[in-house]
């Protein structure tokens, strides 16, 4: 049921890798959305997943049963006030499970947050991995995955998940046998460097809708020239930029300055990089008509009956949310733990209700046939929107030629301009 909310509360897809399924795996995972990035990795990863998280949840209700249910094992951290001492029986657990061949989900940062990059790992990940090999578990792979949001406290926003490359642990192993220490420290390192990898890590927020805008335009480029995908290139160029030289960084400024520019001239006369390059024709557009004219004239009743319907607990978590105050990285969290108690209380009252008043066959039509208009109404909310916002731009473009054309120029300089400011990690790859 959990699992069912999390799917309905974000758009959530694998980008890349896959988590291997016939080994003992040590699952490192960075830590920017509260109790929604372990529902996460459990809803992508296709094996049973042993997570630690920190003590005090356990004694969260409706959390603790969840994480009591899913097998989750306690730690005990400092700064809850707790004895550290006692984690040694959930680390003990933990490296028994991977020693049976299971698969055990860290968050090393310590903590969820909502920083714009990874905070400093703690080293348990390492030491739980050099344990349980130097206990003869030879085949344990340390795998990093990436979860990265848009939107991630607002419903139906998205999350990507991205499988990193497996650490290789040969080297610290060798080096543990002289410098215990310094093997953990060597570990911590590797798998920070695999989790930078496999995240999108900026100085500021602010970068990320540049960021999106350069992938934007580049597509565009794509599509024009067929040229090679650099966009991964792009993201590791921006996560690497502390390390070029003086020249390197004044090109990325400029870079970054020139898509400040290209934003606000494209809301200014509101329009998108993919509209720059859009061509409407007439079979198009009249398949976009009857489309949405159906749409609107089938949609609208049940729309409207799912907004009737469950508008009270749908306005009624901001309450809550509002009493509860929760940081930015646990806003999502209560959204979806409030909604888990608020929904199915209103449609238990709703099929009583109706069951009293009405009739048994309308309360048993309601209990299962109007949480499918309540989650159809967003998407026609969704739809129209982006309907009006097309119609919009169809009617604007063709007294748009002039800025449009300077745009697209805009754009290509971009390109260009990205294409050079990449090189210097192609060279050092």
């Amino acid at each position: 049921m959990f699992g069912f909310a999390i799917d309905l509360f974000y758009r959530r897809r694998l980008i890349s890798g896959e988590v291997p399924s016939d080994r003992p795996v040590l699952l490192v995972v960075n830590h920017p959305n509260g109790l929604v990035d372990p529902a996460v990795v459990m809803r992508t990863v296709s094996r049973t997943v042993s997570f630690l998280a920190k003590e005090p949840l356990f004694r969260m209700p409706i959390v603790g049963s969840w994480l009591r249910g899913v097998g989750a094992l306690p730690v005990y951290r400092k700064r809850d006030g707790a004895d550290t001492a006692q984690n040694k029986g959930a680390l003990h657990a933990a490296q028994g499970l991977l020693e049976e061949g299971g698969l055990v989900c860290l968050f090393p940062e310590g903590t969820s947050h909502s920083g714009p990059s990874l905070e400093p790992l703690k080293t348990g990940a390492a030491r739980l991995a050099l344990s349980t090999v130097q206990a003869g578990t030879t085949n344990l792979a340390i795998i990093p995955m990436g979860l990265i949001y848009r939107n991630k406290s607002q419903y139906r926003g998205e999350v990507g998940t991205i499988v990193g490359t497996p650490i290789d642990i040969e080297a610290s192993m060798l080096l543990s046998k002289a410098d215990p220490k310094h093997a953990v420290q060597l570990l911590t390192e590797q798998i920070t460097q695999g989790l930078r990898e496999a995240t999108v890590n900026l100085r500021s927020w602010d970068d990320q809708p540049l960021l999106e805008l350069a992938g934007a335009v580049w597509q565009a480029h794509r599509s024009e020239t067929g040229t090679a995908d650099p966009l991964a290139t792009l993201a590791q160029f921006a996560k690497e930029r502390e390390k070029l030289d003086e020249t390197q960084r004044a090109e990325l400024q400029l870079l970054r300055q020139s898509l400040v520019s290209l934003k606000s001239r494209l809301q200014a006369v509101g329009l998108e990089v993919s509209h720059l390059h859009r061509r409407y024709q007439m079979s198009h557009v009249a398949r976009f008509v009857g489309r949405n004219l159906m749409a609107f004239f089938v949609g609208l009743p049940i729309a409207l009956l799912g907004t009737v319907t469950y508008a009270i607990p749908y306005y009624g978590v901001r309450p809550f949310l509002y009493l509860m105050k929760p940081t930015d990285d646990l806003e999502a969290t209560a959204k979806i733990l409030i909604s888990f108690v608020l929904f199915p209380l209103w449609q238990l009252i709703l099929t009583v209700f109706l069951f009293q008043f009405i009739s048994p066959i309308a309360a048993i039509l309601s209990f299962f046939l109007l949480p499918f208009a309540g989650v159809y109404t967003h998407q026609f909310l969704a739809g129209r929107k982006a309907a009006f916002a097309e119609i919009q731009t169809l009617l604007t473009l063709p007294f748009q030629r002039r800025i449009r054309e300077q745009l697209k120029a805009e754009c290509r300089s971009i390109a260009t301009a990205i294409e050079s400011a990449t090189r210097p990690i192609n060279s050092v790859r």
